[in-house]
């Protein structure tokens, strides 16, 4: 059971940072964020749509 948690964690997770990179690089674009946006999840990185929703 722990290790079905610890993976469906770390998959929403690994999406999180996905929709962070995706939101960096809309709002960047030809700049770079600094190290403390690179290192920071919003709430908007960790809203799934039902697509994602298929863990």
């Amino acid at each position: 059971m722990r290790s079905v948690t610890r993976g469906y964690v770390r998959n929403l997770i690994e999406r999180a940072i996905r929709h962070q990179a995706v939101r960096l690089l809309q709002h960047y674009g030809h700049s770079s964020p600094g190290k403390v946006e690179l290192m920071t999840l919003r709430t908007e990185d960790l809203k799934f749509d039902k697509v994602d929703k298929k863990l």
